[in-house]
């Protein structure tokens, strides 16, 4: 009896206030113990505000790509004036250099200076990504010298063209005008990913702050306060440190020890008799049990179970049997005795669940 006590007293439940969310707190709840709890609220605030670095991007009109590709080719065949211009170079070089362009200038995208910092903080590949912001999206414009200068670079990387065959075709694409249109999808993605390396804010809580006042709409920064405070208040308690194992089985002792007294004032032959001894300690364990089972499945549970069943009847089951079994005296005092440890020990509210459990027991010994 003293170890299946120890063991109850030992593993019991954090008891909490059971709050729902958008419901009203009927009481104020102040913070036990110093916990830190993960701010969604102030993540997402956080997330907002990196998500607002990331500015529109542009791109050059796939259409308006293609067709210019297109009258430059017909122009390579049909005119001989490029000869002129690019004499060293041939046919096939610049129709395969018009085709890196065109996929150069497909990749192409535009944004402010602030955007394109984000794209190297996050380690993303930004050769693709030039300073520029159109004045207006509706009429064709000129795009900076500077981009055309960087696109003939990449294509001189390759190492596989004439410097007059860059030229020509640079010289050929920038002089037309051209019609930016936003990549909102891009900016998007983007914007997604930079909220996501936004670490998740932990806003640490002292010891005696007001978690809620009376009257006010539980939110879900109050669940996830309360939880954490839970967490916290677990860990606190040391379940495996050697004093706090004694000092469970020092209240186990002391319980039992109450017991055993005033079976020995009160009831003198129910001690003698290792039968009636071994049937009691043996329904109080069983009562134990049951009770913890029950606690775990309420608190486990996904639903509103929790909610319904606020105050389990256990300790009337024990008394049935005990009252049956050996004789309404005794079962009243296992009675008040499961009302205090069970009260003391379930994760329920204290007060109600002995009022409830002891006056049930009482009408069932009756």
């Amino acid at each position: 009896c003293v170890v299946g006590l120890a063991l109850f007293l030992h593993f019991r439940e954090i008891r909490l206030e059971v709050l729902e969310l958008n419901a009203t707190a009927p009481r104020y709840i102040v913070a036990q113990i110093d916990f830190e709890f993960p701010d969604y609220e102030t993540t997402i605030i956080l997330k907002q505000q990196a998500m607002q670095d990331v500015g529109q991007i542009f791109q050059i009109d796939d259409h308006q790509i293609r067709e210019a590709r297109f009258e430059l080719e017909n122009h390579l065949i049909h005119e001989r004036e490029w000869r002129k211009a690019a004499p060293s170079s041939t046919f096939e070089e610049m129709y395969k250099a018009a085709d890196l362009f065109e996929t150069h200038l497909l990749e192409a995208r535009f944004t402010d200076p602030r955007t394109i910092q984000k794209i190297k903080e996050l380690r993303l590949p930004d050769t693709s990504f030039y300073e520029f912001i159109p004045e207006s999206e509706e009429h064709p414009q000129s795009i900076p010298p500077d981009f055309w200068t960087r696109i003939g670079d990449q294509v001189s990387a390759t190492r596989a063209f004439q410097p007059e065959t860059i030229s020509y075709l640079v010289k050929a694409f920038k002089q037309r005008q051209w019609t930016l249109v936003e990549d909102a999808a891009l900016a998007h993605a983007l914007r997604m990913q930079v909220g996501r390396t936004v670490p998740e804010r932990m806003t640490y809580v002292q010891s005696g702050t007001r978690i809620i006042d009376q009257g006010e709409q539980v939110t879900s920064r109050h669940l996830a306060m309360m939880q954490a405070m839970k967490l916290a208040i677990s860990e606190s308690r040391k379940l495996h440190d050697p004093l706090t194992i004694i000092a469970s089985l020092l209240l186990s002792i002391i319980f039992v020890t109450i017991s055993a007294l005033y079976f020995r004032i009160s009831q003198p032959t129910f001690v003698r008799s290792l039968q009636h001894v071994s049937l009691f300690v043996c329904i109080v364990i069983l009562t134990l049990c049951f009770a913890k089972l029950t606690e775990f499945a309420l608190l486990k549970s996904s639903s509103s179970l929790i909610e319904a069943v606020r105050y389990p009847i256990v300790a009337p089951f024990a008394t049935i049997l005990i009252c049956i079994l050996l004789s309404p005296r005794t079962a009243l005092f296992a009675a008040t005795f499961l009302s205090i440890i069970l009260s003391v020990s379930l994760a329920v509210d204290h007060s109600r669940f002995l009022v409830l459990n002891l006056v049930t027991s009482i009408v069932v010994i009756i």
